[in-house]
């Protein structure tokens, strides 16, 4: 009995290489969003955002795309538009977003993850799209200019609070 899950294991380490292939090819996206703001538009829409953890090909472009300072831009920006909130709420009800998230009961969808796992290009696409030497210098340019435009007012708030009085007056000790 306890042969039984190692067979198993090895029955599914010995046949991912040869089903990754065709499973991959009947699922390949046709429209992936471009952009961090067509993926942040996707993920704010309750009846599509599933899709970056259904598929771990989509998964490697959805990670790519998040982790872009543009994204955190554009997140924060949706975060304070008023009609962000009443619109996503209104896609939370609706039917096809009950659809989307029923497609997390098949284990297929385990089964990818799980064969994804075992190959090592999905490791190693993780790690070139994290450790991508253009994206982390657009991360130390955003940095950067955040920095220097944060300078200039943090120099005149730190002014304006040395002029201020000290409302309490002189601290006692106790």
């Amino acid at each position: 009995m306890s042969r039984l899950p190692a067979a198993v294991v090895t029955l599914c380490i010995a046949l991912a290489p040869a089903l990754a292939p065709a499973a991959e090819a009947e699922r390949t996206p046709t429209a992936l969003p471009a952009s961090p703001q067509a993926w942040l538009a996707q993920m704010l829409d309750a009846r599509r955002n599933g899709a970056a953890f259904k598929d771990p090909a989509v998964f490697v472009e959805w990670l790519d795309a998040v982790t872009e300072p543009r994204f955190m831009t554009a997140m924060a920006a949706t975060a304070l538009d008023p009609a962000t909130y009443p619109k996503a709420l209104a896609n939370a009800v609706d039917p096809a977003s009950v659809r989307n998230w029923a497609a997390f009961t098949d284990p297929q969808l385990y089964l990818r993850w799980l064969f994804a796992s075992l190959q090592p290009s999905f490791h190693q696409a993780i790690a070139s799209r994290l450790s991508d030497p253009a994206k982390l210098r657009r991360w130390m340019e955003t940095m950067a200019a955040t920095q220097a435009a944060d300078g200039t007012a943090r120099q005149a708030a730190d002014a304006g609070w040395l002029t201020l009085p000290d409302a309490a007056g002189p601290r006692q000790r106790y």
